[in-house]
Parts: C-alpha cells; structure tokens; sequence
C-alpha cells in the first residue's frame, strides 16, 4: 500500500489516488448502508418485507459493550463482585447530559454516538448469570469520568483473563450445546477462541487436588471434563492458544489441524460429547459491525462456501458420540449456508442424526 500523501512515480511526481466509489467505507465518517443486491436477494426472502425498514435500522446502531466473566478463572467471582459494587450503585457511570435513568430520553444532534440509553446503562443480560451488557458510546466510556474509570477496570480484566469481551449473538451456540460439568467438547473452527473459553466455564470444572496434594491427579483432571479446540490458520491457532492460556484451566487442548482430517483424539479415539462447528463463512451477518462488507458484497460467495461448510458439518458429526449434541452456526444470513448445511448433513446422515428444536 501507498502513504497517505500519495504513490511516487517516475519523474518525481506522485500518482494521485482515485476517488473514493460513493458509497465506500472511509474511516472516521458514517457510511451509508445500501446494497440494491443485498436488498433484492435477501427482502421478503430472509427478512419479511414489513421488517426490512426495521432491519436496516438497526444496522445503522453501534453494537453495545458485552462481556462475560469467567467461571473457572480464579480471580473471576470476586472481580465481578467488585464490579458489581462499584458500579451499579446509583450515578456510579453518569454522564453530564446524559442522565442514568428516564423514561423520555432524546438524543441531541451532537450526542456523542447514537441514542442515549433509556435505562441503567450497565445490566446483566438475560438467561446468562455471568454475561453483562454495557449501553454507552464508545466515547463515552473512553472520556466520561465514570465510564472511563470502568473501561480501565475491563481492560485489567481481560489483561487476567478474567473476562471475554464477546457478542451477545456470539454467547448462543455454546448456550444451545446445554454443557454440562464433565463432559468432552469439540470446537471445530474455534478462532479467535471466546466461544471455546465459554464451553469451558459450562463443562470444564477444574481440577480439585486430592488427600492434600498440591497438583490434581491425571484422573482428576479427565474426569472435570476437556474441551479440544481446532484451528487450521496458524496465525489464528497462536490467538487462539493466547485466549486459553489465560484461562488458566488444564481443561482446555488447542490443536492445529485440518478440520476435515483430524487424527484420532484419545487413546482409543474417543468421541465427543458435544461438537460444535462454528464453520467459514461470507460473514454477511456482521454488517453492524462491519458496514464495508455491504458495498463487496456478492451472492456468489455462499454457494462457494457451501460445500465446505457441508464437509466440515460431517465431520463434527464423525466425531459426535451417540446421544451427543452438534450445533451448526454461522455468521452470514443467506439460507445456502444454513439452512440448506443443515438438509445436506441429514440427508448424508441417513438417521443417524435428529434436528433439535431450540426454540
């Protein structure tokens, strides 16, 4: 890539750059969301026609703050406790102009980013008892005096690896394994790794020492249960070993593999448990979080995904033991991806494999 002032070129000018496409992704200025293809393909097709306004106004939105304290992290408990006392107490995270609480909060024209919050901007989210969501601009919680005194304090504790600053959308397929204490887990695709650090708060106890020993025995440590998590990219497979190191459970493998030609796992190659395939994908499902994905975005790009993400899905089956549980899950909206994975791997299954109802 050139510098920002412009390429050399011979006779010691310099090549200017082209115009920006309207409708391009610049950094630091709000982009227009709007792909008449994206809209064609997936209005009244994925999203129903009275929602699509709905839909791309919420697109529109910043993402909110959300994290999750460790279960199995030593200094986990008391850290969200401390959390706890010092910051949801009454004007704890107020800001000047932006009041805690209130029923009929409108956002100026200069508000800092997007719409005031309309309750206590810090609460726990619903059916997760250690997932919190944080609802302030990111300028806000960087400058404001409370809020920044808290953005320090989650900083420390992703540092400890106490906390993983992870997507509410992303909390839900290791919430559908339904873990629980003891059991083998199978995270397939697992990079960047905060889904693999949630299957081991849900089914990686950790090791208690016995009879006075300072060091849990082999036994011990198989029967709290592992969670073996895969990655093909070398570069992301050392992002993820950093996330588990911090975890500091001897629960948690990270292997670097083929998902598609793992070698046998175990003395006798055991089966797992729970798998689940959290496969590539167009990614078109984290537009809000990335809006330059919407001016490249092209259809094409499901269908050359698809047979992969069926190959990866058959063999997170191959590895799942008998009266085990899968969970397929995705990042992109376009049912070639999903749903049409899902007919796919059950028909290769011949009945070997039942669909879930999660609903």
């Amino acid at each position: 890539g050139g510098g920002g002032a412009g390429e050399k070129v011979p006779g010691g000018g310099k090549k200017q750059k082209a115009p920006k496409e309207p409708g391009a992704f610049q950094k630091g200025r709000p982009m227009a969301l709007h792909s008449a293809l994206f809209e064609q393909c997936y209005k009244g097709r994925v999203v129903p026609d009275e929602e699509w306004s709905q839909f791309m106004e919420v697109l529109h939105k910043d993402l909110p703050v959300t994290f999750r304290f460790s279960n199995t992290n030593p200094l986990g408990a008391a850290l969200a406790a401390y959390m706890q006392r010092e910051f949801l107490q009454q004007g704890a995270l107020a800001v000047d102009g932006m009041p805690e609480t209130g029923d009929n909060v409108e956002a100026s024209a200069d508000a800092a980013a997007g719409a005031l919050p309309q309750q206590r901007p810090l609460y726990p989210l619903l059916g997760m008892e250690t997932a919190w969501k944080l609802d302030l601009p990111k300028t806000v919680l960087r400058k404001a005096a409370g809020p920044k005194r808290l953005h320090c304090f989650l900083k420390r504790c992703t540092e400890l690896g106490a906390i993983s600053r992870q997507e509410a959308v992303s909390m839900i397929p290791a919430l559908l394994l339904r873990g629980g204490q003891g059991l083998r887990v199978l995270d397939l695709c697992a990079s960047p790794g905060m889904k693999t650090l949630q299957l081991l708060d849900m089914t990686a106890e950790r090791p208690q020492a016995n009879d006075g020993a300072s060091v849990p025995t082999v036994a011990a440590i198989r029967g709290a249960g592992a969670v073996v998590s895969n990655e093909l990219d070398g570069r992301r497979c050392c992002m993820l070993a950093h996330h588990v190191l911090k975890a500091r459970n001897p629960a948690g493998l990270v292997i670097h593999h083929n998902a598609l030609a793992l070698p046998p796992l175990g003395e006798h190659g055991e089966r797992f448990d729970r798998v689940l395939c959290d496969v590539p994908c167009s990614g078109d499902g984290t537009i809000r979080k990335a809006p330059q994905l919407l001016a490249g975005w092209r259809p094409n790009r499901s269908s050359a995904l698809h047979q992969l993400q069926v190959r990866i899905a058959c063999a997170g089956a191959a590895r799942l033991a008998v009266g085990g549980r899968m969970v397929y899950s995705t990042c992109a909206l376009s049912p070639i991806e999903n749903e049409a994975v899902v007919a796919a791997l059950l028909m290769r299954a011949r009945g070997a494999l039942e669909l879930v109802d999660c609903s």
